[in-house]
């Protein structure tokens, strides 16, 4: 992953006191609070609020291509069968919440659990996005404490997620090669 310099004239506009970040070409693109540090990895990317040991808020991407027999179960329908595969148990399990922005379908549920070691109360948002054939699933853990923040972020993250729309050239933003 890699800052690019924009050119003169770019169309990219982000949420005031925001950066954008736009993954793998444009699979997957939302504003975040540009004092969040963001990690990348081959398959994931990772933004905190601080760095870690001291993060408050984590906020974890993953993005794929579905086959088109991928897209017979909703949002909803994958978010119902990937929550109760979480491996914290839940002390709370909140409803799906379902958010469509054609073509974006977007379902996420909040769980709240306590982490055994320190007895901490960890609240994780979980969503399945997905526009045409591109998906991606958002983790948004959080402690108590930071509700406010976390509330911020998500806010932010789903009125500007984009999915599956695709750049050619990521320095003007103008130009959208293809949707998937």
């Amino acid at each position: 992953m890699q800052a690019i310099r924009l050119q003169s004239g770019h169309s990219w506009k982000a949420a005031p006191g925001c950066h954008i970040l736009l993954i793998d070409g444009g699979a997957v693109r939302f504003d975040y609070p540009s004092n969040w540090i963001v990690r990348p990895t081959p398959k994931y990317v990772f933004l905190f609020d601080q760095y870690p040991p001291d993060d408050r808020c984590l906020l974890a991407v993953s993005w794929r291509r579905v086959p088109i027999r991928g897209l017979a179960l909703s949002t909803a329908g994958l978010l119902a069968k990937l929550a109760p595969m979480e491996t914290r148990p839940a002390d709370h399990r909140g409803e799906i919440i379902r958010l469509f922005r054609p073509p974006l379908e977007v379902s996420w549920i909040e769980t709240r659990f306590t982490e055994p070691l320190y007895g901490n109360e960890v609240s994780t948002r979980i969503s399945v996005a997905r526009a045409d054939r591109t998906q991606a699933v958002l983790l948004l853990d959080y402690r108590r404490g930071s509700e406010f923040a976390a509330d911020q972020m998500w806010k932010t993250l789903m009125d500007t997620l984009a999915v599956g729309e695709y750049i050619e050239d990521a320095t003007s933003g103008r130009k959208v090669a293809k949707r998937g």
